[in-house]
């Protein structure tokens, strides 16, 4: 009986602890997204999450991460590795070579895929609105800041 109120003991202080580490979560831009939507705060061709979903699925974190940004032009989702890894095979490629011109959403040949261009650093861009309205929900979550 003792150990078991040991334990209980244990496990109490250790949920209290719990909210002292952090939790972090990671965004991906391509689930529970709104697509092209003119109608969305800025304007979402790149995507802006789902208020609702979002929230909900933000809830057990303590911080989250935004993801993806590219810094290659034209991504392929089917590539696994490089092919200059050694031993790399099946779905190896080339490994791109960032030019430095841009940050990329998606490939550069979608509308308002830049995040942002060496070109038009000053310019807001449909993936920097995307990214700002991720960022500006975690901010504002309902549980307190993320």
């Amino acid at each position: 009986m003792r150990t078991a109120a040991t334990l209980l003991a244990f496990a109490a202080g250790a949920s209290a602890e719990a909210s002292h580490f952090e939790v972090l979560g990671y965004l991906e831009n391509w689930l529970d997204v709104n697509w092209w939507d003119d109608n969305m705060p800025g304007n979402c061709l790149m995507g802006c999450f789902d208020r609702k979903t979002y929230l909900q699925k933000a809830h057990p974190y303590s911080a989250l991460n935004y993801g993806f940004t590219l810094v290659t032009q034209h991504p392929n989702p089917d590539q696994g590795e490089c092919k200059e890894k050694p031993g790399a095979g099946g779905s190896a490629g080339p490994c791109p070579v960032w030019d430095g011109n841009g940050i990329w959403m998606a490939d550069s040949s979608k509308q308002g895929a830049a995040a942002i261009k060496a070109d038009s650093i000053e310019e807001f861009t449909p993936g920097m609105v995307s990214i700002l309205d991720a960022g500006r929900m975690a901010k504002q979550h309902p549980d307190g800041p993320k």
